[in-house]
């Protein structure tokens, strides 16, 4: 039972509005709406959760845990009341459960709720962001970390909470008490006597006399050493523009090719041993070279050449099938999805994973682990307050998703070595990634024996990484030619132009094809899918466009702002593949203002394999098939909006209509 959850649903019915309490005789108007009965569950659940956490500390009472009032929580106070100890009169059971509802309730969600608006008016106004951090690293100069006795002096920090706490509640915007009310201004708050303790009415985010929030000192004390800690311990510089990309990811590689530590890559990745995220050293150096040189070099990307054109087929019969004679609308998402993961499971794993095959359903997995990379960790910046993923219900997530992959990849490296024994792999022709691996494991392919973790860390990379990244461009670039219909012709002219007479597109073809490529880097230009790439970390203090940035910076590059800003490109909001046309940018890494798979030596070592699919398969596509949106949607109406998580999908499915050209 996460309490997260619970909290959630409870909060949600507090904001529901009651007929009943307005309008007692329509009170039957309550079990009509369903709302009766949620409030129940509600109760029941509530109630559940707060008799376990009695009766947790009752035992560990009995057991006498606690010798001292140090260790003491809210729970062993109250339960000293109800037996009269501490004041005389007993506390009933159920008033003991309301009070730590109150506390539990209230609390979390407010002090999280502040923290969250503090964070988004800083990222709003940089200037503000930038004196709070010359303050907080100014007092706390030399110190590994910051503590409480630290608060009273940063008073920008206090002005900061107070501005953030003024403008989100309403009463704070009262034109008639603050000049400007909704500028975010913190500097009102210096040299001012104004603060949030109930006297001053004009700022009353935890009101005020005797119904006045009695956990106020408690909440704003969460938010200040929060506040400071995030602001010293974790200097991050986000890179949106080319020179400070290629300051980055050129002039300083070296300094900057390590990745910051992160618990989720700790824990899923069997700490951080895979390459993407295992910090720059010896051993990141070997599995780069392994995965270069022995995975995905280009003559072992074109060994694969049967398998990619075997699945394209496949997925182009299964549209055949499903659009028939008559204008059926098709799920795009769908086929490019099964696609990409068939084409990735048989290079990597040696085989197709079906859905019917629940152990290994690997798709489902991958899902919850884009989700997991995509969720905000908050004990990776604030570590004292890593007991908040326990309490949301995440650390539960991460362990499942984890022996889930575990168990997968297990099994895949036990199908790979029962098939060696047997000899069923007499030559190279037919050996997958994971073959390849198991040779390194034994020290026959580099002399360097792999341990079995960091071989299902590589597998684990290659699987998630490309498969979610390749579907996802391919859906956005289709969007955007669904959304053009003129580029859409454009590229059928040429694609059934150079494959006339051919009963399909080869990879021989795509050569040939370049407004093809050009469509393909627009839409990567405008939907990068990492827009912002993997968080690297400077190993040494280094000079960044003039200025000093100290080790252990995090160093976050905006893929997304970068192939969007107007100094490096022309109207740069417009669709326009033909600026591609007689133009040598491509997205090797080698073009700054083009990055959709990185650069330097933390760039993609897929990005080759990763475009060979796509061009394959929007070839083949447009080669076959007219496509068209839904009746009765037009393309300034197609819905443009992006989901969550590190790859930035479409929020919706692509839905399109495809009938089959009378050509083919």
């Amino acid at each position: 039972m996460h309490a997260k959850n619970i909290l959630a649903e409870f909060l949600h019915l507090l904001g529901t509005f009651n007929v009943w309490d307005f309008i007692p005789w329509l009170e039957w108007v309550n079990k009509i709406t369903g709302l009766d009965i949620k409030v129940e569950k509600v109760a029941k659940k509530l109630d559940t959760f707060l008799e376990s956490v009695i009766e947790e500390h009752i035992i560990r009472h009995n057991k006498e845990e606690y010798s001292t009032g140090e260790g003491k929580d809210f729970v062993d106070v109250l339960l000293e009341i109800q037996n009269g100890k501490e004041t005389g009169f007993r506390l009933q059971r159920d008033s003991l459960k309301a009070i730590l509802l109150d506390i539990f309730a209230a609390g979390s969600d407010t002090a999280y709720s502040t923290l969250e608006w503090i964070m988004a008016e800083l990222l709003r106004h940089p200037r503000a962001m930038e004196t709070l951090q010359n303050e907080v690293r100014g007092l706390a100069q030399g110190k590994a970390e910051i503590t409480e006795d630290d608060l009273g002096n940063m008073h920008h920090l206090k002005t900061v909470i107070k501005e953030t706490l003024r403008l989100h509640p309403p009463v704070g915007r009262d034109p008639l008490s603050w000049e400007n009310p909704k500028d975010y201004r913190p500097e009102r708050f210096l040299n001012s006597d104004t603060d949030f303790k109930g006297l001053n009415f004009e700022l009353i985010p935890f009101g005020a006399g005797r119904r006045g929030c009695p956990g106020t000192a408690f909440a704003v004390v969460i938010n200040e050493l929060a506040l400071a800690r995030l602001m010293h311990n974790k200097p991050v510089i986000v890179a949106s523009s080319v020179e400070a990309a290629r300051d980055i990811m050129k002039t300083h590689d070296l300094v900057c090719s390590s990745r910051p530590k992160s618990s989720m890559a700790d824990r899923l990745f069997y700490g951080s041993r895979d390459v993407g995220f295992s910090p720059y050293g010896k051993y990141w150096r070997q599995l780069k070279s392994i995965v270069v040189l022995h995975l995905l070099s280009n003559k072992r990307v074109q060994s694969y050449r049967d398998i990619r054109e075997e699945e394209t087929s496949n997925m182009i019969d299964k549209i055949r099938q499903e659009c028939g004679s008559s204008n059926s609308v098709i799920d795009l998402r769908d086929h490019f999805c099964f696609l990409t993961c068939n084409i990735i499971s048989r290079v990597a794993l040696g085989r197709k994973y079906d859905e019917g095959e629940s152990e290994m359903n690997a798709k489902v997995t991958l899902d919850e682990l884009g989700e997991l990379f995509g969720t905000f960790n908050i004990g990776d910046y604030i570590p004292w307050l890593e007991w908040v993923n326990k309490l949301t219900g995440l650390d539960t997530k991460v362990e499942k998703v984890a022996k889930s992959l575990d168990t997968f990849l297990e099994c895949v490296i036990e199908e790979h070595i029962i098939r060696n024994k047997k000899g069923e792999y007499s030559t190279g022709e037919a050996k997958d990634f994971v073959d390849f691996l198991l040779e390194i494991h034994n020290g026959k392919e580099t002399g360097i024996p792999l341990q079995r973790d960091s071989l299902k860390a590589i597998i684990l990379d290659v699987f998630s990484g490309g498969t979610d990244t390749i579907y996802t461009a391919l859906e956005w670039v289709m969007t955007e030619l669904l959304r053009h219909p003129r580029a859409m012709e454009k590229l059928q002219n040429e694609v059934r132009g150079l494959a006339q007479g051919k009963a399909e597109v080869t990879e021989d073809d795509l050569g040939y094809m370049h407004y093809l490529k050009a469509v393909i880097k627009e839409s990567l230009r405008l939907h990068p899918p990492i827009p912002l790439l993997v968080p690297r970390e400077s190993i040494e203090d280094i000079k960044l466009l003039g200025y000093q940035i100290p080790a252990k910076t995090g160093l976050i590059i905006n893929a997304w702002s970068i192939g969007r800003d107007p100094l490096s490109w022309e109207n740069p909001e417009e669709y326009r593949p033909e600026r591609f046309l007689n133009s040598n940018i491509d997205v090797k890494g080698l073009n700054f203002e083009l990055i959709p798979f990185g650069a330097g030596r933390r760039g993609c070592p897929g990005t080759g394999f990763a475009i060979v699919i796509i061009e394959l398969a929007l070839a083949r596509i447009v080669h076959k098939f007219n496509l068209a949106l839904p009746e009765g949607l037009k393309p300034e109406d197609l819905d443009m909006t992006e989901g969550s998580g590190i790859t930035i999908r479409r929020n919706s499915s692509l839905l399109a209509v495809a009938t089959q050209c009378s050509s083919y």
